[in-house]
This record gives C-alpha cells, sequence and structure tokens, in this order.
C-alpha cells in the first residue's frame, strides 16, 4: 500500500516552498488553493482536471447551458490557447468580443465554485498517477507429468490519461488518422453518443477534448501475465533407460498482456 508524502524542499518562499501545482477552489474554505506539483506535506502524483457534466444534446440543452468558458481559452495539451466560449445569449447581451457560441455537441463543464464560469478554478482532483496498491503472486499446478507454473502481478488506485485517443479525437494534427471512437461522436444523426462533436483542431476552438478532464484520465487498474511456464516430464522409466535422473519440456511466455478495464 502506497502513500507518499513530500517532506522536504529547498526553501523558496512559497507556501510548502511549492514547486509548480496550480490553483483550484477549495468549497470547505470558499477560497481558491494551490494544489498539485511539489509541496512540502502534500502527497505526489495527484491529477487535477475538470469534471464532464454531459454533452449538449439538443436545443433544450443548449438553452438551459449558460456558462462563460474562459478554460477554453487556455493553453493546454494541444500546446496553443483555443477560443473562448459563452452561450450566444450571454455573448449578445454582455456584448462579448472575441468569443465563439456554444453549439450543440459541446461538452457542459461542472461549475464547481457556482459562479457561470468555467475557469481554472473549476478543476478538482481526479485520482492519482501510482498505484495505491501493488503487488504479486505465483504459483504451480501439477497433474500427472506436467506442470503449469504462473506469475503475475496487479496495480490498483490508479488513473492514467488516454493521450493519444485524446489527440486522434481532438484533430489536433489533420494528418493524424481517427481511431474508430469517431464514429461515437455527436452529431444531429448521432445525438447520444459517448463524446462530443468531432472537430479539426479542437485545442484551437472549443476544447472538448484538450484539456485536462475525467474524460480522458482512466482508471487504470491491471494484471499483468509476467510469467506463464508448461513443462512435461518424461516417463521415469524411459529416462533411466537413457541413463538420465530427469528430462523435461518446457514452454513459457513472458510478459503474455494485461487485463484493464480498457
Amino acid at each position: 500500500w502506497n502513500k507518499n508524502t513530500v517532506l522536504k524542499l529547498p526553501f523558496n518562499g512559497l507556501e510548502n516552498n511549492r514547486q509548480g501545482g496550480e490553483q483550484i477552489w477549495d468549497p470547505a474554505t470558499g477560497k481558491t488553493i494551490w494544489v498539485g506539483g511539489l509541496q512540502e506535506g502534500m502527497e505526489f502524483g495527484q491529477i487535477f482536471g475538470y469534471v464532464s457534466d454531459g454533452i449538449i444534446r439538443n436545443d433544450k440543452d443548449l438553452a438551459s447551458y449558460n456558462k462563460i468558458d474562459l478554460a477554453a481559452g487556455y493553453v493546454q495539451f494541444g500546446g496553443a490557447a483555443g477560443r473562448r466560449v459563452a452561450s450566444q445569449s450571454l455573448i449578445s447581451s454582455n456584448s462579448l468580443t472575441g468569443f465563439i457560441a456554444t453549439r450543440l455537441g459541446d461538452m457542459k463543464w461542472k461549475d464547481l465554485d457556482n459562479n457561470d464560469t468555467i475557469d481554472f478554478r473549476d478543476r478538482t482532483i481526479l485520482g492519482r498517477t501510482l498505484p495505491r496498491w501493488t503487488g504479486g503472486f505465483n504459483g504451480t499446478v501439477n497433474y500427472k507429468s506436467f506442470s503449469l507454473f504462473f506469475r503475475v502481478d496487479f496495480g490498483l488506485g490508479h488513473i492514467q490519461q488516454d493521450f493519444m485517443q485524446m489527440w486522434s479525437l481532438g484533430s489536433f494534427q489533420g494528418e493524424f488518422n481517427a481511431t474508430d471512437n469517431v464514429f461515437d461522436t455527436w452529431t444531429p444523426q448521432n445525438p447520444n453518443a459517448k463524446f462530443p462533436r468531432y472537430t479539426w483542431a479542437d485545442q484551437l476552438n472549443t476544447k472538448n477534448f484538450d484539456r485536462p478532464s475525467n474524460m480522458f484520465y482512466v482508471k487504470s487498474d491491471y494484471l499483468s501475465f509476467r510469467e506463464v511456464s508448461l513443462s512435461y516430464s518424461l516417463p521415469t522409466n524411459l529416462v533411466k533407460r537413457a541413463k538420465m535422473q530427469a528430462v523435461a519440456f518446457t514452454v513459457t511466455g513472458q510478459n503474455l498482456g494485461y487485463l484493464t478495464n480498457s
């Protein structure tokens, strides 16, 4: 069982001698706090991001989602700032400039601090990159002249980012082919799709895909088959005729694969 804590960092004048990190809204105190990065007394490897609140699937969803999405204008994984997003009614009533209108098929994001604005404060902990539980076991099963040996290990309680899926569905570079998940993106003919609408260069626009979120940070529990060996021992009477003590034939496979949730 693994839980790490940063004990000591070089003094730099910041709280907890923080190195890196990001600010999020803390509902317990009603203030923004620094999380992530390296901080004395904090755990290393925690991931913070936005939480999906579903997809704008129809006109009713579009009319009810009145948010200003400033996070869409931040530089994220695609290495470029997108365009800030707001509902058309907010753009018109507030004379917002430099914004693009929310569209059908866009992602809705949870407004954790309830200020009708999606920004850096609306991130929360999604999980950790280091497994909380690790272990393994091995065993041998014998039946007559056959012997089966296996060795497995596991990791539980961590997440990883499916970065290439995000890159592909976000069409960050147009020359990359898409995965078959593109058939499960929102269209007027497929309103119940799993993913928001597919568009070229999402990182330059609404950032439906290009932001840290629970859409692509996924549970990564695994059971790994490190080694499996099947042996057959020749009958003793045959071996003794050849004036040997024992002869066995073994077939071994290593790193055969994983059982995961993906």
